[in-house]
């Protein structure tokens, strides 16, 4: 879209471009980059992965990508954050794409997610 004016830009394009929540991650003032994790189960080569972005206000961004021909549950392990179970606290999720609350989750989050599709979400640890 290198020089298109988004006047002339399709609805679905719009709601991308436009996206506070997202272009708020993108942009945080310590510009941060992602890390990748790897999500169980083993077998899931490099078409399913995580990516996290500590952002300044201690949230987190968490991408859950897959690119596989086929929809993928993606799980997501707290302790891979460094958030054991033991340690009392919960992530509350927020879908940055629908722009609603998820809900809150101890230990882990399993998304199932479409083919060749992400989910965004951003998390609040929360105790």
């Amino acid at each position: 879209m290198i020089g298109c004016d988004i006047r002339e830009a399709n609805e679905t394009t719009q709601n991308i471009l436009l996206n506070k929540v997202l272009l708020a991650i993108n942009q945080d003032v310590e510009g941060r980059g992602a890390y990748r994790i790897k999500p169980e189960p083993q077998w899931f080569h490099d078409d399913v992965f995580i990516q996290v972005k500590v952002l300044s206000d201690g949230d987190l961004s968490i991408g859950f990508f897959n690119l596989s021909d086929a929809q993928r549950e993606i799980s997501l392990q707290f302790w891979d954050l460094g958030l054991p179970y033991a340690s009392g606290y919960s992530l509350d999720l927020y879908d940055c794409w629908d722009h609603k609350p998820i809900g809150q989750f101890k230990e882990r989050y399993n998304p199932v997610v479409p083919a060749h599709d992400c989910l965004v979400v951003r998390a609040k640890v929360v105790r």
